[in-house]
């Protein structure tokens, strides 16, 4: 099925946080095609169980077809919840027993005590940060729990900022933060600071941290910038939510001296801006030109805008790399890249490789590093060294997206 543009506007509007009354008039002669392939719309952008929420609200009439495949997902989603939510309660009450102190980040945190219906939140993983000074302990804990590890050797790199651990029983992976944010991206977060700052909540039934309101949204802000390739309307669903949730108690002028100090102004002003005209989300407009950074070119915005309302099928994340080399001028610079990006620090390659980061043999993997690197990249840049239409669409993609990116987490 081809979209209609006209399923965008009307999704966005389903999703907006203006007034209801305004929304019900325009959505009222909607037609049962376009509901149709506003349904399909919103499975792609993962907000089909927000969408049932707000056609209930709105008292709409779905076409029998929408409003069952709506309700359908929402009752998974709700039940592969409830699966993830009481394997959580497990590991928070665990780790609470072993006087680890956790912050709860993200879905696992938002889907509970912020949009209060664990059915309307989707969820990939599970996000926790814990102190640096506490990754052994937590380690030993999850082995000692059954959990399984996705890294060969959990060593903290300058490439990394997290573990995973797949859960027993066929759970959700669990990620190990230590830091919000990968360090592969300038970054002034205080981590001290954040940590003085979070309050004590209850999800699952088991007490734990989450960061404080203007931190999480802060934080939200740049989880979507850094997912540039896989920009989705929930993001800013997200952020909307956030402010809907403590829009008289948020401290905003705070919330631009953080974004200032953490050295990131450019996404938190990009996405706020976007949640704001995109879903009427309450950013407060003065505010908002207040927080403009100096020199701002509206060519990125429009285009993280694109990439949020309609994500080419071009572009991949996994030739973000290639992209960044491609770009660069002169031969020397890109086998400089080349180079840095193949011959990694050995704890990054005891992450990938079964070889301690001590251990001699860890050496022996580079070839192998080097060889991985050829299959996944080699007939890409064959293909575009040689002109092939279809690899250069892919290409050109993700040097845009790629620079946008950048651009984005570059101040």
């Amino acid at each position: 099925m081809t979209l209609d543009p006209t399923a965008t506007s009307i999704l966005l509007a389903c999703l907006s946080y203006a007034d209801e009354a305004a929304r019900a008039e325009q959505l009222a002669h909607v037609s049962a095609e376009t509901w149709s392939q506003v349904t399909e719309l919103a499975q792609k952008q993962d907000v089909a169980t927000l969408l049932y929420r707000h056609i209930r609200s709105l008292n709409i009439a779905l076409p029998g077809d929408a409003a069952e495949k709506l309700k359908r997902i929402y009752r998974q989603n709700t039940l592969r919840n409830l699966r993830w939510y009481q394997q959580l309660a497990k590991l928070l009450r665990l780790l609470q027993d072993r006087d680890v102190p956790l912050i709860v980040l993200k879905g696992a945190y938002l889907a509970e005590a912020v949009y209060g219906d664990i059915g309307l939140r989707t969820m990939e993983d599970v996000d926790l940060l814990v102190r640096k000074d506490d990754l052994l302990r937590v380690e030993h804990e999850l082995l000692a729990a059954g959990c399984i590890p996705q890294q060969y050797h959990r060593v903290i790199s300058p490439d990394n900022h997290h573990f995973q651990y797949a859960l027993p029983g066929g759970g959700p992976l669990v990620e190990i933060h230590w830091a919000i944010l990968d360090p592969s991206y300038s970054s002034q977060i205080d981590m001290d600071e954040l940590w003085s700052r979070a309050q004590h909540v209850t999800l699952a039934q088991s007490p734990a941290l989450a960061l404080c309101p203007e931190d999480l949204l802060l934080h939200l802000c740049l989880h979507t910038a850094v997912h540039a390739f896989d920009m989705r309307t929930r993001m800013l669903c997200d952020i909307g939510e956030v402010v809907g949730r403590w829009e008289a108690e948020l401290d905003w002028q705070g919330i631009g001296t953080r974004a200032r100090q953490w050295g990131h102004l450019r996404a938190i002003y990009v996405i706020l801006r976007l949640a704001r005209e995109l879903l009427g989300v309450a950013v407060p407009a003065d505010w908002l030109i207040s927080l403009r950074p100096e020199g701002f070119d509206e060519c990125y915005l429009e285009q993280a805008r694109e990439q949020i309302l309609a994500p080419s099928a071009e572009g991949d994340i996994n030739q973000l790399n290639v992209a960044r080399m491609w770009r660069l001028k002169g031969l020397g610079s890109k086998l400089a890249m080349a180079r840095d990006r193949l011959f990694i620090s050995r704890e990054t390659m005891a992450l990938q490789y079964p070889a301690p980061a001590n251990s001699w043999r860890i050496f022996l993997y580079y070839p192998a590093r080097i060889q991985d690197g050829l299959l996944r990249h080699g007939a890409t840049l064959w293909r575009r060294a040689r002109g092939d239409q279809g690899a250069q669409n892919i290409a050109e993609q993700t040097d845009r997206v790629s620079t946008l990116l950048d651009w984005l987490m570059s101040g």
